[in-house]
């Protein structure tokens, strides 16, 4: 028999660390495959120098391994860790990497825990270790904190980038071991290109009296046609950037820093289990850590004052301001549906008030040198087009009879697969074992050890052990011999369930909530002065949570848990037309074209 070949993967920390850690791993890794007679393929040996394992994406030669193993042609049936720690800190990352590896075929050992993801009981062992993790992690944040407070407390550097500003190393009286002088420290000095140009919005808003929307046009214009000034986010410039969000708090112009006012630890920022998406949230002010240094100012007090006696006039015009316009935007209708078709942005309300139109978020906070798409359609208008072409499309008879063709061939397929191949009992041991990780992770959390990793892992474990039900009820109603899915849903039952939705979206009361339920998102494409195609893309989670519910109703014998099948038919895709001049003369062959004339 021929020994199994297998990868390895390695990864130390930081350049604190010693670059021997690598060797130490691989040294460790070649014993346990030498114990096993596996053979390590010299050619993919991968190892990351200097990266923190709390992110995948910084990561080159991770990121290398994951390619070859993603073409499906991978040499090797192994990949080799010395430990989890290795791979991530995160346990909802570990998890996921473990089951990408074996969806191509690839199993993974960790060398110090004993931990095989051939073995049914990984996933348990993984979490017990993970935990430490994410614990060892909590533990390391904590301390640095500790160590970056009593810097800043010196009056030096508490770290991060700030627009205006560079670091310098601040050195002390030792010498390394190199014979170097040792920095024990940081401090912020202006850049002065940076400082120009963070003047020059000060004094176009509070002197010039120019518009935010004017100074981004501006300013992406030189940015384009010269390549300076970037932005803090060294990309295009936007509206929030300088007047900041509810997600950056503050923006160029409310800056204090920029006056001589150095603020530490105003802000957490907070990764969602979910998404991995980062949101910042404002620590209690009683946290913060304020001093004054006028080294670091770059902003007259003529010209902060004058900004921010104009910000009060904005304000007051505004009738409350940006922050009270922005809960009035989530109020409408289309909010966070409607995508621009130029740039893939939002495509939301950028003028409010009792005349309300929709246009390109991108277009509106950056300008036409970022995305050219202007078009403005009164909200109005918009809205009823999208709630009318629904309720046409959703009626019509045609279309009903091939959704239901198509769902009834995928639930034919759906039982057949989950026979084929498999044994009862198989699938009873899998549920067995994915119930008792189910309630390791709940004992875990009565514990206390309610992290984000745990929370993660909850909902992992709870859709593994929905599926797996699904798949022992399956196996079951798939040998029975009287199964007639044809008559499980019909072509009326759809005619019904849509007659109810397109009610539901005439009803005023409830018009926002189901067009959030059966519709993913709405594609605006603006390109032409006279007209505006829209695309209704099609949400299908209601609709099928529908069709389950019937069918066991219909069949007791059949009871689907929700959340797995997500395709039982093709989401559609619906379209119309609005026009904007009215008069104009507009050509189409498309049947589903609504004309709106003179509404925008």
């Amino acid at each position: 028999m021929l020994p199994l070949k297998c990868a390895t993967y390695d990864r130390y920390s930081s350049d604190k660390q010693k670059a021997s850690s690598t060797e130490d791993q691989q040294r460790n890794m070649k014993k346990f495959t030498d114990s096993m007679g596996w053979e390590i393929l010299a050619e993919h040996i991968y190892s990351d120098k200097a990266v923190s394992g709390k992110s995948i994406a910084p990561r080159v030669e991770f990121n290398k391994l994951m390619e070859v193993v993603k073409s499906g042609k991978a040499p090797f049936q192994y990949l080799i860790v010395n430990s989890t720690s290795r791979v991530a800190r995160n346990l909802r990352d570990a998890l996921k990497i473990c089951a990408q590896f074996k969806f191509y075929g690839i199993n993974v050992h960790y060398v110090s825990q004993g931990i095989d993801t051939a073995q049914e009981t990984y996933e348990t062992l993984m979490m017990a270790h993970g935990l430490v993790d994410a614990l060892y992690i909590k533990g390391i944040s904590k301390e640095t904190h500790k160590a970056i407070e009593g810097q800043v407390l010196k009056g030096y550097s508490g770290g991060g980038r700030h627009y205006g500003y560079n670091s310098r190393p601040v050195y002390g009286d030792g010498i390394d071991q190199d014979g170097n002088r040792v920095r024990i420290a940081r401090e912020y000095v202006i850049d002065p290109e940076e400082a120009k140009t963070i003047i020059r919005i000060f004094t176009y808003f509070g002197i010039k009296g120019k518009s935010v929307k004017w100074i981004v046009n501006l300013l992406n214009k030189e940015l384009k046609e010269t390549g300076e000034p970037k932005s803090p986010g060294g990309t295009e410039w936007c509206v929030s950037t300088i007047i900041g969000s509810k997600r950056a708090f503050r923006g160029i112009l409310n800056n204090e820093m920029f006056i001589g006012k150095y603020i530490w630890n105003k802000t957490t920022t907070k990764i969602n289990p979910e998404t991995d998406g980062k949101r910042m949230v404002v620590n209690d002010p009683g946290t913060w850590a304020v001093f004054e240094n006028q080294d670091i100012r770059i902003v007259s007090d003529e010209l902060w004052a004058a900004a921010k006696k104009r910000q009060k006039e904005i304000k007051k015009l505004a009738q409350g301001g940006f922050n009270k316009t922005k809960i009035l935007y989530s109020e409408h209708l289309l909010t966070k549906l409607a995508k621009c078709g130029t740039c893939g942005g939002s495509f939301g309300i950028v003028s409010g008030g009792p005349h309300k139109k929709y246009g390109c978020s991108t277009n509106w906070n950056k300008g036409k040198y970022v995305c050219p798409n202007n078009t403005k359609i009164k909200g109005r208008a918009f809205e009823e087009a999208i709630v009318l072409t629904l309720c046409r499309e959703l009626l019509k008879k045609d279309p009903l009879a091939l959704l239901t063709s198509e769902i009834h061939v995928s639930l034919d397929e759906i039982v057949r697969e989950t026979v084929k191949g498999r044994a009862k009992e198989s699938i009873q041991e899998e549920l067995n074992a994915a119930q008792q990780e189910l309630e390791n992770v709940h004992n875990f959390i009565k514990k206390g050890t309610n992290t984000e990793t745990a929370e993660s892992l909850l909902l992992g474990a709870e859709a593994r052990q929905r599926d797996l039900k699904n798949e022992l009820m399956l196996f079951e109603v798939g040998n029975l011999e009287d199964l007639k899915l044809t008559e499980a849903i019909t072509e009326k039952d759809l005619e019904n369930y849509f007659a109810m939705v397109v009610e539901a979206l005439t009803n005023p009361a409830t018009t926002r909530e189901t067009l959030h339920a059966i519709v993913d998102k709405i594609v605006v494409h603006c390109n032409n002065e006279a007209y505006v195609d829209i695309e209704i893309h099609e949400e299908l989670k209601k609709t099928i949570s529908y069709v389950l519910d019937l069918i066991g109703k219909r069949d007791t014998r059949i009871q689907m848990q929700k959340g797995t099948f997500q395709h039982l038919y093709t989401s559609r895709v619906f379209t119309c037309r609005i026009v904007l001049r009215p008069g104009a003369e507009v050509f189409s062959g498309a049947e589903n074209v609504l004309m709106t004339v003179g509404g925008c």
